[in-house]
C-alpha cells in the first residue's frame, strides 16, 4: 500500500487564495462551484472526460 500525501504550498498562508483562484478558473470554464468545497468539481470534470474518480482511495480505479 502507498503511502498518502497531503501537499503543501511552498509559501504559508497561500491555501486559502489558491482555493479562490481555482474556483475563480472553473466559473470562467462554466462549472458550478460550491464556495464551501471548490474542489469539489474535480469530480464533475472527470465525469466528463470519462474519468472514474470518487471522493476517498482512487487507488483500485
Amino acid at each position: 500500500m502507498m503511502a498518502r500525501r497531503k501537499r503543501r504550498y511552498v509559501v504559508p498562508g497561500v491555501e486559502q487564495g489558491m482555493q479562490a483562484f481555482k474556483a475563480d478558473v472553473m466559473r470562467r470554464e462554466g462549472y458550478t462551484v460550491n464556495p464551501n468545497l471548490p474542489d469539489d468539481v474535480k469530480y464533475e470534470v472527470a465525469k466528463e472526460l470519462g474519468v472514474s474518480l470518487h471522493p476517498g482511495d482512487n487507488g483500485s480505479c
